[in-house]
């Protein structure tokens, strides 16, 4: 049996240390070589950093090869100086150490007396003369004063290269966005090196989401990391907390914006209401000078966030049950004749499903079809939250140094009801979350030439979605079998969702610990780490989500368009009731094993080797299902039968373990033309966590209420008619006969399982690049990357789905390969393929002379054949169309974007007292002088769409959406007006029924979206208030120029909105202003 003793002996086998992949992910380091005049390597010259703002010093030696190394240097601006017998002492100020950032620093001493010293004042280049991974550090003065709506650092995301960017909630503070190729929301983020999220195995989310008032830096690592970095195929992103110095310094603001600085959103009827207050502060000074210094920031959001929503809604005529309006005619699903004069006679209306209809909201936009995104409304989410960071820094000796870290997150969102009922709101409810994160950490040199760092991680965060109300919707409406507390959630071919699909009360406490150590071994021209880490993750998963039932109406017993008619019959094709609990956990392990080589004076060779494992999940109370393909189930004779933990031999893991996790790392950075020019390239066998975000709950089935019912024949006849009620299914024993009916009975169940042999995905990362300084601080960079993706995670997917050969007119239960049970669902399959190549450039100029830039390109091409989680429906293809097709899934990944281009630009304008353009006169400077000006421009080409059609008729009870046939040309001509293209913005004509039983021929992305342009920019007056304190006065402006940034069109061919654009991806113009007051 495996077991985690086993898996613990493997990790340390290779390593008696149990160390971290974020060893130096929070501090930088500085190494040189040291010279006589002659070129003489220095032996034993004492080195030292001394922060600039704390006082702390630290020290190193050189060794026989004349390298020195000053390791687990804090983010900040240092003196640098170097001594030794016989030399005069030099001194380099500031020297400037970026979180995660090796500043290579060669020095040349001059033959004298100690007592003399030079000085050099030039700051160290931007270069990366040690390293071949491509990263990016987002400076200080970056973070403070770029205009971000939300206040919080995952919108920094945009400035960077190889970004492609999928969406953004203002509210949360959150983006969805991919790096380097990888996967949405797979990038391991740590924050003071400690994990900001749990090992993700139901979710993605980051757990802990600071404001921007307490980050030093961020730095994100993108293509061919070292081997301390893993567990993320797409990137890897450190924030550093800002310390305290020796003076006491702090700030005290207040943001906010409003709804009469708004302008309106592009479709929305009206501006919407919003009402944004940002406030807080923060303080940080000594305890003890020069060794002892705390920091704290407190940060209070409230919030109310206008949002324009959209629904396709049925006209009352409709609702009535009278189609004499619309084209075409429903369907008596009983005779399979036309209803006469296209009314559904009242004696034929079930009570329930038409009551359910007439909760629908009236049309409301003109001249917009049934069904056509025909009604659209203001509503507001609105955000109470409360964050709390603070910090302790304490330096023992100079070779100890102890680091402690809080961070506390409350927040509480109401989503707003566009409906009459707000229960029957698919998009409402309540979300509350309290988060908590906890890291100390020890800093320790044995010598200086051995270097070890300990970090311990506490992460904790509660999720809750209180039930949105108790009005008893389902008792009122007279459902039998469910909780009558509730709103069901109901599904409609065509229309929009009715209720939540959480209708009872979700409580999620996540918990995880992690533990990190590392060594650092410095000799002769090699730096060795040793290094890894270990984590236990765990959620208590309670879930009441569809105790009303959640019921889906298509249109195949109808009639294409008339999902409606089957609502209104009560014709349901499935039905759900499913209730209960888990409390899942893992483990994640992991060493390395990294040698920076300084072969030469001018290059420096970089090798690694990395080991990752990702334990499978189990439930802590052996509450685990599953399902195994091959057995004869002793109730219908057929392969297949549940399988739970325990049982028959079962065993507690999820899927197999997968030890074959080795990574190797090479790099290489050159300096053949001098300091000033850096060749750099490297190869990375790097591996991600095993589970996607779309994995889902825990299988569960047989441990609470879980009533799966499924027409058999795709909804030619119904699993249930709504006024009978939801059957009340007696609990069977557990074991291989569990939920099983024989063949051609009602289904009851849908197992769910994971891929048997389900494996890390892993990627080839590679890139090459050239770096060159520039005058004035500037530094370009020229690159080529590729990320070339295996075993990646896709959305879930039903295996037992009838195949091709044996599919028809009409879907029959009795043709599929269990016909036992309803869809046999494996949860986020590591079974696809990727690729990503991308040429990008970059100019940066870190702050001087009153200015910051960082300005990117991207030209690149993203490919897989397995829809990722964060892409939404029919973006592109809306899942796989066939379990039996998979080939036919290889198309521009919905995350593709051809050409990004950003740039973010702060700039002190030259104007006033000690600038080039000064007043004599003290009025002049107080009105002209002390102005600052942020912007950032941001152009990038669309997304992939893909066309489906809207009731699925491939009659294979496949989990994916049938796609259509391409009959035409797909794209219209450009130069068409903004009417025109949002009317229609592909030819809706090129596409037509594939036929029933058949898969269509169009890909998953046959079509590109709209484009995306976008300025924001800030201005801020600087106004001096004596020596020690700074008032800034803010006005941050979002889409400047009211540019609407349109969303992908309808692509769904027979909704009546097929091929329209009816929404944007950002708002109209709005307006923040700031006060802060800086001491």
């Amino acid at each position: 049996m495996i077991t985690i003793r086993r898996c613990v002996n493997v990790l340390l086998a290779p390593c008696v240390l149990v160390v971290c992949a974020t060893a130096q992910m929070t501090t930088g380091s500085i190494t040189g070589t040291v010279r006589d005049p002659a070129g003489a390597v220095v032996p034993g010259a004492r080195v030292e950093a001394a922060n600039l703002a704390t006082g702390l010093r630290l020290e190193g030696r050189c060794n026989d090869a004349g390298i020195y190394l000053i390791n687990f240097v804090n983010p900040g601006r240092y003196q640098f100086a170097v001594e030794a017998p016989g030399f005069r002492r030099y001194i380099r100020t500031p020297v400037v150490v970026e979180t995660g950032i090796t500043v290579s620093l060669d020095v040349v001493l001059e033959i004298g007396e100690s007592a003399e010293s030079i000085t050099v004042t030039a700051e160290p280049p931007l270069l990366q003369a040690d390293r071949s991974s491509l990263n990016q550090v987002v400076e200080n003065r970056t973070v403070a004063d770029m205009p971000l709506a939300s206040r919080r650092v995952g919108q920094l995301m945009r400035l960077l290269a190889n970004v492609n960017m999928q969406g953004e909630n203002m509210t949360a503070g959150w983006v969805d966005f991919t790096l380097g190729g990888g996967r949405g929301r797979q990038q391991n983020w740590q924050i003071d090196g400690a994990a900001m999220q749990a090992v993700p195995m139901f979710t993605a989310a980051v757990d802990a989401n600071p404001p921007v008032e307490a980050i030093e830096e961020i730095k994100v690592e993108v293509n061919a990391y070292s081997a301390e970095y893993g567990r993320s195929t797409g990137g890897f992103i450190a924030m550093t907390t800002k310390s305290g110095t020796n003076q006491v310094r702090g700030a005290l603001y207040h943001y906010l914006r409003n709804d009469a600085m708004d302008a309106r959103r592009f479709f929305a009827p009206a501006v919407a209401p919003r009402k944004y207050n940002v406030f807080g502060g923060s303080v940080g000074g000594p305890v003890i000078r020069d060794r002892t210094h705390y920091f704290f920031s407190y940060e209070g959001t409230r919030y109310t966030d206008g949002a324009t929503r959209t629904m396709s809604v049925p006209t009352p005529q409709e609702i009535q049950g009278d189609f004499s309006a619309s084209a075409g005619s429903p369907i008596d699903p009983l005779s399979r004749t036309p209803f006469p004069n296209k009314r559904i006679p009242a004696a034929r209306l079930d009570p329930i499903g038409s009551r359910l209809a007439t909760l629908y909201p009236a049309p409301n936009v003109s001249g917009a079809v049934s069904g056509g995104n025909n009604y659209r409304l203001n509503t507001a989410n609105r955000l109470t939250a409360n964050s709390f960071i603070g910090r302790l820094d304490h330096s023992i000796s100079s070779t100890d140094r102890l680091t402690a870290r809080i961070l506390q997150y409350r927040g509480r969102t109401t989503r707003g009801s566009v409906t009459p009922v707000p229960s029957a709101d698919p998009s409402g409810g309540i979300d509350v979350t309290n988060t908590l994160n906890l890291t100390p950490g020890w800093f320790h040199n044995f010598s200086a030439t051995t270097f070890n760092e300990v970090r311990v991680g506490i992460l904790s965060r509660w999720q809750e979605q209180p039930r949105p109300d108790d009005s008893g919707i389902a008792g009122q409406l007279g459902l039998r079998g469910v909780d009558p507390a509730g709103m069901p959630r109901v599904t409609v071919t065509g229309l929009s969702s009715l209720g939540l699909s959480n209708q009872g009360r979700l409580i999620r406490p996540v918990r995880s610990f992690h533990v990190s150590e590392a060594l650092t071994w410095f000799r002769g021209k090699h730096t060795v780490k040793f290094g890894g880490e270990w984590r236990r993750s765990s959620i208590t998963d309670a879930q009441f989500g569809s105790k009303s039932g959640a019921f889906g109406f298509n249109d195949v017993a109808t009639s294409r368009g008339f999902g409606l008619a089957a609502l209104l019959l009560g014709w349901a094709n499935t039905a759900t009731v499913r209730t209960g609990d888990a409390s899942p956990f893992m483990h994640y392990g992991a060493w390395y094993i990294q040698d920076d080589w300084k072969a030469t004076p001018k290059l420096t060779l970089n090798f690694g080797l990395r080991w990752d494992l990702d334990t499978p999940w189990r439930e802590a109370k052996n509450r685990r299902s599953g399902f195994n393909p091959i057995p004869i189930n002793p109730v219908s004779g057929t392969p297949g039968i549940m399988t739970f933990a325990g049982i028959d031999g079962e065993g507690p893991y999820a899927h197999a373990f997968d030890y074959n996790n080795y990574g190797p790392r090479f790099g290489f950075a050159w300096r053949p033309f001098g300091v000033n020019t850096v060749f750099r390239g490297g190869y990375g066998l790097i591996y991600g966590g095993i589970y996607d975000g779309s994995f889902g709950r825990v299988f569960s089935i047989g441990y609470g209420d879980d009533r799966t019912l499924a027409s058999p024949n795709n909804g030619l006849t119904p699993a249930i008619l709504l006024r009978d009620g939801m059957p009340v299914i007696p609990q069977a024993p557990l074991g291989p006969g569990f939920g099983a009916v024989k063949v051609g009975e009602p289904i009851i169940v849908g197992p769910e399982m994971a891929l048997p042999d389900q494996r890390n995905p892993y990627a080839h990362h590679a890139n090459f690049n050239i770096q060159r300084q520039l005058p004035q601080g500037f530094m370009v960079e020229l690159g080529y990357l590729t990320n070339l993706g295996h075993k990646v995670a896709g959305r879930n997917v039903s295996i037992n789905e009838i195949r091709p050969e044996l599919r028809g007119n009409v879907a029959d239960q009795r043709l599929r390969p269990f016909p036992q049970y309803g869809n046999v669902t494996m949860r986020s399959p590591n079974w696809g393929n990727s690729s990503y190549h991308a040429l990008s450039t970059k100019a940066q100029k870190r702050f001087s002379r009153g200015m910051n830039l960082l300005a990117t390109y991207t030209w690149s091409k993203f490919i897989d054949d397995v829809e990722a989680v964060t892409e939404g429906a029919g973006a592109p293809g809306d899942g796989q169309q066939s379990y039996y097709a998979r080939h036919l899934d290889k198309a521009l990944s919905g995350s593709d974007q051809r050409h990004r281009l950003t740039t973010s630009l702060v700039y002190e304008l030259p104007v006033g007292k000690g600038k080039p353009l000064g007043f004599r006169s003290g009025a002049l400077d107080r009105i002209l002088g002390g102005w600052n000006l942020g912007t950032i421009l941001e152009l990038r080409s669309g997304l992939p769409y893909g066309v489906i059609e809207s009731s699925n008729r491939m009659n294979a009870f496949s989990s994916g959406s049938q796609r259509s046939n391409i009959v035409g040309e797909v794209k219209l001509p450009s130069g068409r007006s903004r009417a025109e293209f949002t009317r229609a913005w592909f030819n809706t004509a090129a596409f037509a029924f594939p036929g029933n039983g058949m898969i269509g021929n169009a890909g998953r992305a046959v079509g590109v979206g709209p484009g995306y342009a976008n300025i924001d920019a800030s201005l801020f007056k600087q106004v001096q208030l004596g020596e020690n304190r700074l008032l800034q006065l803010r006005g941050e402006f979002f889409n400047l120029l009211n540019r609407p940034n349109f969303d992908n069109p309808n692509t769904s061919r027979g909704a009546a909105a097929f091929g329209q654009i009816s929404d944007t991806v950002n708002d109209g113009r709005f307006i923040q202003v700031g006060l802060r007051l800086v001491f």
